[in-house]
């Protein structure tokens, strides 16, 4: 998918911008130059769970930058909701700051959502930090509904095999996929 916005306040062409899926290349990228190192092994495993068909990987690129990704978690189990009511999840969602209020968001948003449409999903939930109320403000934007609070409990092995705990309270959200 290729968005063609013209130019922004911020001079930024974003006529250029494309959204695509993760490809084994794009690896070392998704790393932002040591930035997100630590999630190397989170990064991998869920390239390898997209080559199963379990998760989709999406990336934004302006002029072969890596600007932006969101990746899509394909909820399958019969015990969390029945066939009819099939939910993903979108997580791991990040723009680059300067990149931020642009439009990337809502693109990487409605590439995820088209997703998911596609492999006939009917909704899309996605967490939030609690303190991060810009990105809270961009789902409500799109359609996605307060449903529930969570503790953000969990953990990760990162690139140095420790096992990182994680306390982030967040929001959830859902958003109905049905073609109204």
């Amino acid at each position: 998918m290729t968005i063609h916005d013209g130019m922004t306040s911020d001079h930024h062409n974003l006529s250029d911008l494309c959204i695509r899926q993760v490809t084994h290349d794009d690896l070392p990228r998704l790393e932002w130059n040591g930035l997100f190192i630590h999630f190397r092994n989170v990064f991998w495993k869920s390239f390898v769970e997209q080559q199963f068909g379990d998760r989709h990987l999406l990336i934004a690129e302006i002029n072969h930058e890596l600007v932006g990704r969101l990746f899509v978690l394909h909820r399958r189990s019969q015990l969390e909701r029945p066939a009819w009511q099939r939910r993903g999840y979108l997580y791991s969602f990040y723009v680059l700051e300067r990149y931020r209020g642009l439009g990337i968001g809502s693109a990487l948003l409605q590439a995820a959502e088209a997703h998911l449409r596609c492999i006939s999903f009917h909704t899309a939930a996605i967490s939030v930090a609690r303190t991060n109320q810009g990105a809270l403000r961009l789902y409500q934007r799109h359609g996605y509904q307060l449903t529930s609070t969570d503790n953000g409990d969990w953990s990760y092995l990162d690139h140095r095999g420790v096992l990182r705990k994680v306390t982030e309270p967040c929001y959830i959200l859902e958003k109905s996929l049905h073609v109204s």
